[in-house]
């Protein structure tokens, strides 16, 4: 997508002229390729468009979105011993999400 593009579909953003017809899909190389043509627009991760604007031609464009608030869970079955690198995974993972509370 060349910076016309992407500042038509900015303004198209901004100025409430966004189509109603949606598609979607959970691979990234398919959302990649369509959002590639010009005619749609995507939510995808920063780092999906870091490593794929060269290849699809990406542009992100300067839109400020709300967080998501997800929630997250670890699940297992009842009663199974956890592996010593499933506890390590578990503790790793207690870490790392508070560290971004």
């Amino acid at each position: 997508m060349d910076h016309d593009a992407a500042q038509y579909a900015h303004d198209r953003v901004h100025h409430q002229g966004i189509s109603r017809k949606r598609t979607g899909s959970a691979a990234t190389h398919l959302r990649n390729h369509l959002i590639s043509t010009g005619r749609f627009i995507g939510v995808i991760p920063s780092s999906v468009v870091r490593l794929n604007a060269r290849r699809f031609g990406l542009v992100a464009l300067p839109i400020e979105l709300s967080a998501a608030d997800l929630s997250l869970a670890v699940i297992t079955v009842k009663d199974r011993t956890l592996t010593p690198v499933v506890k390590l995974f578990l503790e790793c993972a207690r870490e790392a999400a508070n560290s971004i509370e």
